[in-house]
């Protein structure tokens, strides 16, 4: 099978990889070192990543992983989870637009496969949920440390 790389007009992140292989884009977490978290910036990001798929004629499929072993740590711990707490209103938006990810991966009228390769903690199970399927490797498990955290899943 060959492999190529086809460009995309999102804007480039290192935080969100696109590869597209013979009809199926590859969607990669790629913030192995933090275990990609789900930072701030990540639902803007991935509706505007989902909605050009969905645009592209060429594709039939869509796979979600994460670079490294795990596969999604959930909401991005210092920056949307604080000891010290954050913004009330930032934390809302930040879980409003989470949850508008979740709906759109179900709305998505491609099939989106979870490549689920290691942990899927909060955030990061509700998006693996999400798919239409999931592949897990030995490795993977799921986990939701919401009520930890003094928060709840319902948005998710």
């Amino acid at each position: 099978m060959t492999s190529t790389v086809a460009p995309t007009s999102v804007d480039p992140s290192p935080d969100i990889l696109i590869e597209r292989r013979d009809g199926v884009a590859i969607v990669t977490l790629n913030r192995p070192r933090e275990r990609n978290p789900l930072g701030l910036g990540f639902p803007e990001a991935m509706l505007r990543i989902l909605q050009e798929l969905e645009d592209d004629l060429d594709l039939h499929a869509v796979v979600l992983t994460g670079a490294g072993s795990v596969f999604c740590a959930g909401a991005e711990l210092g920056q949307v989870v604080h000891p010290d707490g954050v913004d009330g209103e930032v934390q809302f938006r930040f879980i409003r637009g989470l949850h508008k990810v979740v709906q759109r991966i179900r709305d998505l009228e491609l099939p989106v496969i979870a490549a689920v390769n290691g942990a899927a903690v909060g955030g990061g199970a509700a998006l693996a949920m999400a798919c239409d399927i999931a592949v897990a490797s030995e490795r993977a498990k799921y986990f939701f440390a919401f009520g930890r955290l003094g928060a709840a899943a319902c948005d998710m």
